[in-house]
């Protein structure tokens, strides 16, 4: 059995920054086209950690879209674009999948189930990669 443990997430303090110009779809599904439009909305956007641009002079500068990502994320945690939660936390989200439905009835012939946890569901959130220091096991 996995081993879940809460912690201190990232969120954008909304005394900086409009929620609606920073928060994105999910990585994989925003488009080009889209992209281009959370660049231009605002410069704290979260596509430019989770899918930024390369730019022009990138090799010169002996940069990348992920040592800007690594930079921007630190600069707006240091800004108090982002601020930490002051206490642990982990809440379960269930959401289904279906894999499989059978054409003629369109009836589910195979289905799975899966949990997501994330601090609170409805709140923007940055998982970190360290564990909390205070960490204990769910389940």
């Amino acid at each position: 059995m996995a081993s879940i443990y809460p912690f201190r997430a990232w969120r954008y303090n909304p005394s900086v920054v409009h929620l609606q110009d920073v928060v994105t779809q999910p990585y994989d599904k925003i488009s080009p086209a889209m992209q281009e439009g959370y660049y231009q909305r605002s410069p704290y956007n979260l596509v430019r950690i989770i899918l930024g641009l390369p730019e022009l002079f990138d090799a010169e500068r002996g940069e990348n879209v992920y040592s800007r990502a690594a930079r921007d994320f630190k600069a707006w945690r240091r800004q108090g674009i982002l601020v930490q939660e002051k206490t642990p936390a982990s809440s379960p989200i269930r959401s289904a999948s279906l894999s499989r439905v059978h054409p003629k009835s369109k009836s589910v012939a195979d289905s799975s189930l899966s949990v997501n946890f994330t601090t609170t569901p409805t709140r923007s959130s940055f998982a970190t990669s360290r564990p909390s220091p205070n960490r204990r096991a769910i389940g």
